[in-house]
């Protein structure tokens, strides 16, 4: 089974909205109340903040686009 890299998808959507690596890592360890970033983080929430940064990216591309 092959699974794709959720740490590059989730640091190039998170990109989109000007977060670095490190911004990303300090987001997580708040959030989910560890201490080693994605690594930290299961499959299952790897996807959740994923999703998280894709949604917030794609209502930042709906606000910035032309009406």
């Amino acid at each position: 089974e092959e699974s794709p890299n959720l740490d590059d998808d989730i640091i190039r959507n998170a990109q989109q909205l000007g977060y670095d690596a490190a911004k990303v890592r300090r987001w997580v360890n708040q959030k989910f109340g560890v201490t080693g970033g994605l690594e930290s983080l299961t499959e299952h929430d790897k996807r959740e903040v994923l999703k998280l940064f894709r949604e917030q990216a794609q209502a930042a591309q709906a606000k910035s686009a032309p009406k």
